[in-house]
């Protein structure tokens, strides 16, 4: 075990993922952007919905994941909230761990739900009662101002293709 491992990492030692220098001028390099979306019910046996997210520094994927979610989502807006909390969770992760290495950043979430969106951005459950509590710390994430929150159209969302197929120029215009 131990012996194959310093083998392969003697082996390895001269490689590397590169990030050549962003040719876009998107965004500012101390800032994350993390992009979520979510399906309804999308699992067809267990109807739990599907979370994507994205995130980006730049132009230049950091982390990206695509997991069912913990519990059935009651509404469309419920299962994109629960997308966008885990997104502002791992986002605001990978800030901690900059500042452990002693670079300060800022960071955005960016979903295509404006409901979820909205009920992120108010104080409290409002008229919607069914949601669980746990999810609304995002609120209080946005009113200190460690998170912002950003309403991005369903087509400019990467997001999206982590939880539903489209069509092909819309991936393609992704992948680039």
């Amino acid at each position: 075990g131990l012996r194959r491992l310093t083998l392969y990492l003697r082996g390895t030692m001269d490689m590397g993922i590169m990030l050549p220098r962003a040719t876009s001028s998107r965004g500012d390099r101390r800032t994350l952007e993390v992009f979520v979306d979510s399906d309804w019910a999308g699992d067809r046996v267990s109807r739990k919905p599907t979370s994507g997210g994205m995130v980006f520094r730049r132009s230049h994927l950091i982390k990206s994941w695509s997991s069912s979610q913990q519990i059935i989502a009651l509404s469309g807006r419920e299962a994109e909230l629960y997308a966008m909390t885990k997104g502002a969770a791992q986002v605001l992760g990978l800030v901690s761990m900059g500042q452990d290495f002693g670079e300060s950043m800022k960071c955005h979430a960016k979903t295509d739900s404006s409901a979820a969106l909205a009920i992120s951005q108010r104080v409290g459950l409002g008229k919607v009662r069914h949601l669980q509590v746990q999810y609304l710390w995002i609120q209080e994430r946005h009113t200190e101002g460690t998170l912002g929150l950003h309403k991005v159209k369903g087509e400019w969302n990467p997001a999206d293709m982590l939880t539903k197929g489209g069509p092909r120029e819309i991936l393609n215009r992704h992948f680039r």
